[in-house]
Order: structure tokens, then sequence, then C-alpha cells
């Protein structure tokens, strides 16, 4: 019997190197003055309903791992519950530890492709549940964890609780943050990341509305406004494609809100290769000549203006 995550039926890409004779895309060193990092967004079919916590994780591990084999990338990012999104069970039921079995079994996919890895899951911690998503290291150890910030109503009254925190990760190639599903409606996430230093944000997510143009444009919006690559991760509707579900379009999206990867709607992956240290440049921000656009935008913010921001409604 196949499972849901064998067979990938499309991988819609945008490369910025050549592949190989071969057709791989081996890792390569960066060239002087470069930080070229390899991202991919991977995006299962979804799941049949009511499959095994174990039959999902075996099966992110599989995809994982052909699509590492691959591309070889320096990060990969699942989509949100990756352990549970269509097992049953309430997120108590289905809640694990961090390291858990989840985190294990991607552990050891990192290690095999020298690699990090997003991994999200339903967390149990103490005696509460977090809608979290964990960073595996090359060396497969726990690099850190980000609980979602901002829950909907009906995941609180699940018995989830939001996380408190909006941490920086530092990695061998730069700093990155990590924000899931419904945070993307607060823009301040984003900016609070980006003030702390991240170059690269990634979401996970399972996100069905308003509409594939609002979630667009706002990831857009994101990465321009903060001036840094915004990565994201879904589920691919089954077909038909219709509004109001899942809709895919794992994507990778440049600090000038250009989309360099969009995996669409079916099964697959958003594979790109982006040089952090390339300038993102502009005129007539803070000096009259050029300026790095994030130092000029951060030295025209005024914060003593933004209190109300930061009050309770």
């Amino acid at each position: 019997m196949s499972h849901p995550f064998d067979n990938i039926l499309a991988v819609c890409v945008v490369l910025l190197l050549a592949w190989s004779a071969a057709g791989a895309a081996p890792r390569e060193e960066s060239a002087a003055g470069s930080r070229l990092v390899r991202i991919l967004a991977v995006q299962p079919q979804m799941p049949e309903q009511g499959a095994s916590q174990q039959e999902l994780r075996d099966q992110a591990v599989r995809l994982t791992r052909t699509l590492a084999r691959h591309y070889r990338p320096d990060l990969i990012l699942l989509p949100e519950y990756i352990s549970s999104i269509t097992a049953k069970g309430a997120p108590a039921e289905v809640a694990e530890p961090i390291p858990g079995p989840t985190f294990e079994a991607l552990a050891r996919v990192a290690r095999e492709f020298d690699t990090y890895i997003i991994g999200p899951v339903y967390e149990r911690r103490g005696d509460k549940i977090y809608d979290s998503a964990f960073l595996v290291d090359r060396q497969g150890k726990l690099a850190g964890v980000y609980s979602k910030s901002h829950c909907p109503v009906a995941e609180r009254e699940a018995g989830v609780s939001r996380g408190d925190d909006l941490p920086v990760f530092k990695t061998d190639f730069g700093a990155i943050g990590i924000m899931i599903c419904f945070d993307h409606w607060f823009p301040e996430v984003p900016e609070v990341l980006a003030l702390k230093g991240a170059e690269i944000i990634f979401m996970p997510h399972v996100i069905t509305g308003p509409s594939e143009s609002s979630w667009e444009t706002k990831l857009r919006a994101r990465a321009i406004d903060n001036v840094v690559t915004m990565v994201t991760s879904c589920y691919a509707p089954k077909p038909p494609y219709a509004p109001g579900k899942v809709f895919g379009r794992s994507c990778i999206a440049a600090p000038d809100g250009t989309i360099l990867a969009d995996a669409g709607h079916t099964p697959g992956a958003a594979f790109a290769e982006i040089d952090l240290n390339q300038p993102h440049l502009t005129q007539g921000i803070s000096v009259s000549g050029t300026a790095n656009l994030r130092e000029a935008l951060r030295g025209e913010r005024r914060p003593e203006l933004y209190g109300e921001i930061a009050k309770k409604q």
C-alpha cells in the first residue's frame, strides 16, 4: 500500500546556480565575499484522516531524506503539525516532548545529510501543551525551540498555551527566526525577529484563507518591510484544489518581495540558494548617496511613537 508522502508529483524551484550534469544540486563552497545558503521548504500531500503518528512521522522522514539527498540543503523546513496533522486525538493526546520521537527521527536525517531541520509538533512541556517548532543542527542536536506566540481561540480552547518569547537562533550561516501560522497576522512578530538580527524567517503553517492573494501579499510585505528572506512550508491540498482548503504554496520570498521558489498546489518542494551577503541598497534614505536599506530604515525608526502598539486593546 502506498503512503501519502511517497509520490512527489511536482517540484517548483528556482535555482540561483546551475545544477550539476547528473541532475542533483551538490552543495558548494561559497565564493569569496558571499554567504550562500541552500533552503528547502517541503510540501507533502495532505495525509489521509486517521493516520497514526508513527505513520506520519515515518512518511515525513522518508520524504525529507529523499529531498535532502537530491538538493543537499543547509536547512529544511517542514509544515506545521508534522507528526499529528491528521492523527486522531486532541492536542494533549498527540503532543510529545522535545526532544522526543519526531525530534530523534529528524535528528538522524540532519546528521546523515549535514543539514539543519525545523520540525513543527505539538509539544508537551511540563503540564502545558504548545504548538512548537524545534531546530535541529547539523550534528543532530537541539539548537532551539519556538512556541507559537499567537494561537487562535479554537487552539486555546483545545488546551494549547501561547509561547511568550520571540527567539532568534544562531546557525553556522547566519541568524534565523521562526514564526508559526497564525503569527503571520501580526506584523510585530517578524519585525521583532528582524530587529533581533534574524536574516531569514521560517514559517510552517496550515493556512486556508481568507484567500491565497491575502496570504501572498502578507508574505511578501513581511519580507519587504523587514528586509529579510521569508520561507513558508504547508501541505498540498487533495485535488481538486478549491478555496477553503490548505493551498500549499510553500514559498521562498526574497527581501525585495520577489518569489524565488513556489511549490504551487501540488506535492513537492520549494528550493533556492541565496546569498545572505548580497547587498540590498537604496538611495535617498538617511543619506544622500547609496545606503544599506535595512540599516537605513532602522536609523529612521521612531519607537517613541509606537507605544500604542504595545497596549492591550
